[in-house]
């Protein structure tokens, strides 16, 4: 992440207890600098101010140095969008400049622990993680920018991802928390258990660097494009599921598959449940999706035909997002250069700006 030190922390008095906090500050900032974890921003005549006093830490003061005289080509960069200013002032605010959301947080939160290590990342799973890294690296390519992301991951399970959202924060550490809405159909309101939960976490949350984004579709894998799904690694019945539905999708325009496919659920299909039959909404949703898959069928008789828990809408697989991650490990090149439905492109543009603020970093050359 990126944090900002002003010319405000110069402490005039330099033998007071604020100024040996304020170079304590600087020390465990510069050190978590040197990881490459996060990127710092100063103010010149605090930079003045603070370089003296690290002579003796020689890797330090070096780096301090390389800031100095590369001072006047390294404003704040323009595709960052959210960062800490760390300020004398004890009245934690929040204020948007332009597009910018700067965080003014108190230098003495920043004294104990070990609150400069990675920004941590929390997703319900492993592979929501690898997924938004890369959605990450995508961003960079379009920001065409030299960066690092760095980020930790700090995965949950579902009903568990609350729990590591709280933990992070708790820990005062900077997080990022991207969670499933859930939601099954254009017009629901609610979102899922997992994402409510988190809600109520961020709302509880005190410092204000702690982030949390709800996709605005149903779930990770809505995500994926579709020229990406049809190069996946899956065989027999799985591989005819998957490209039957391809099939009917590609007869469609972008207007109606920028409508349904934020919705629509990859993984399991659709069953004929109790809860399914008992939400209209969800019910009319499913109808339109299975008119477009079952052109040559009619939905109501095909429901009243079916026995409970029996699909009308198969699903492709449960591993969905897996097999896309090693799709991408093995093709990243083309990854960067996929075709995107306007809302995917949306999604990704909105989840690669969250990861760059949070897991912007040194390049690997920096200060060698």
């Amino acid at each position: 992440m990126l944090i900002e030190l002003p010319d405000s922390l110069i402490i005039p008095d330099e033998r007071s207890q604020e100024a040996d906090d304020i170079i304590q500050m600087v020390n465990v900032l510069m050190s978590n600098v040197l990881k490459k974890h996060h990127e710092v921003h100063f103010g010149y005549d605090f930079l003045n101010w603070v370089i003296p006093k690290f002579e003796r830490l020689k890797k330090i003061y070096s780096v301090l140095l390389h800031y100095k005289n590369n001072w006047s080509t390294n404003p704040i960069p323009k595709w960052i969008t959210e960062y800490i200013r760390i300020t004398q002032d004890s009245m934690e605010t929040t204020e948007t400049i332009g597009n910018r959301k700067i965080h003014n947080i108190y230098y003495q939160r920043f004294l104990k622990g070990d609150p400069f290590s990675r920004s941590k990342l929390v997703c319900e799973n492993n592979s929501d993680y690898a997924f938004y890294n890369y959605i990450g690296q995508w961003k960079q390519k379009i920001d065409n920018a030299n960066y690092r992301i760095a980020l930790a991951p700090f995965p949950g399970g579902g009903g568990t991802t609350d729990d590591m959202f709280y933990n992070s924060i708790r820990d005062n550490y900077f997080t990022l928390c991207i969670v499933d809405s859930d939601k099954r159909y254009p017009s629901c309101d609610k979102v899922g258990e997992t994402a409510e939960n988190c809600k109520k976490c961020k709302k509880n949350a005190y410092p204000a660097y702690q982030n949390l984004y709800i996709l605005s579709c149903m779930e990770a894998e809505n995500l994926i494009p579709l020229e990406i799904l049809k190069q996946l690694n899956y065989k027999g019945d799985i591989a005819t599921r998957r490209d039957l539905l391809l099939y009917r999708l590609d007869q469609c325009n972008e207007d109606l598959l920028n409508k349904i496919l934020p919705f629509f659920d990859f993984k399991e299909g659709y069953r004929k449940n109790l809860t399914f039959l008992s939400d209209d909404k969800w019910k009319n949703f499913a109808k339109e999706c299975f008119e477009v898959i079952h052109k040559d069928k009619e939905f109501d008789s095909t429901l009243e035909n079916l026995e409970v828990k029996q699909h009308f809408i198969s699903g492709i697989k449960g591993d969905v997002l897996d097999k896309c991650i090693e799709w991408i490990k093995s093709n990243f090149e083309d990854f960067e250069k996929v075709k995107l439905l306007p809302f995917q492109l949306s999604e990704w543009t909105t989840i690669g700006q969250h990861i760059v603020n949070y897991g912007f970093a040194p390049s690997a050359e920096s200060f060698n």
